[in-house]
């Protein structure tokens, strides 16, 4: 069960339930824990001659990391949990 509406965009959300969902930032999810290596995404410097091949690999088992989403298209993200994001209160009635 998720309260992300994959049917819809910007925000992927439903409006009637939670009006003015920032799009542009995540939220956290009250999935704690990622298993295993969790794909960190970030840009890349050109290559240089000396540089390893373990300088490129972006799997990191931090074991550190949960689940963030995204309400633009309904992305989740695993990501550390030093990195700050927004939080919902939700309620199963």
């Amino acid at each position: 069960m998720s309260i992300v509406n994959y049917n819809k965009t910007s925000p992927a959300i439903d409006e009637e339930f939670f009006p003015n969902t920032p799009i542009k930032y995540f939220f956290w999810s009250s999935t704690s824990d990622l298993p295993g290596p969790t794909l960190f995404v970030r840009p890349l410097p050109p290559r240089k001659k000396d540089q390893t091949p373990d300088m490129y690999d972006l799997r990191k088992d931090t074991g550190n990391a949960a689940w963030a989403q995204g309400y633009q298209i309904g992305s989740g993200l695993g990501m550390t949990k030093e990195t700050e994001f927004y939080t919902r209160c939700i309620r199963n009635p």
